[in-house]
């Protein structure tokens, strides 16, 4: 990971699959392979979680299994996916939020973006799609605050006062 002026750059080099045992393998696509820059927050994230992984790394000792992952099990080895899906689920409830799917968060960030006028070409890439009719179509969704501004966006149109004669 790079740090350079607030951004840090991830590329993914390898995806986890899972068969009896998880493996890597290298991405799908070479699209997969890309450089994401990232918010402060994020890096500032990121880097408290890697302080609390090299703790968690010298606590499992000989037991630490190392694959080289950003997120992984308390010693080193890959999350189990039923695992990370009860906790998401309880932190949901936790919090009074209606379960959804954990994908369910890439859909999103969509919407996040397209709520704050990020060009869609942009969202497409974050998120990684080939066409922009997926990003567009499946993974943003407009929600009633959004459909209220775009409307109340032309109260001048119908306002005579605003309306030059």
């Amino acid at each position: 990971m790079e740090h350079a002026k607030g951004t840090a750059k991830q590329t993914a080099e390898k995806t986890l699959l899972r068969a009896k045992l998880p493996f890597l393998v290298a991405p799908k696509t070479e699209r997969s392979k890309r450089t994401l820059p990232l918010p402060e927050a994020v890096v500032t994230s990121l880097k408290a979680h890697k302080t609390r992984q090299a703790q968690e790394r010298l606590l499992a000792g000989r037991r630490w299994q190392d694959w080289g992952l950003v997120f992984c099990s308390t010693i080193g080895s890959p999350l189990d996916p039923s695992n990370v899906t009860k906790q998401y689920r309880a932190i949901l409830k936790a919090v009074g939020i209606e379960q959804r799917r954990f994908h369910d968060l890439r859909h999103s960030c969509g919407s996040f973006l397209a709520a704050h006028n990020v060009h869609p070409r942009v969202i497409m890439e974050i998120l990684g799609h080939s066409q922009i009719s997926i990003t567009m179509n499946t993974y943003t969704h407009v929600d009633l605050t959004s459909m209220r501004e775009a409307l109340d966006s032309l109260s001048d149109v119908f306002d005579p006062d605003k309306q030059s004669s």
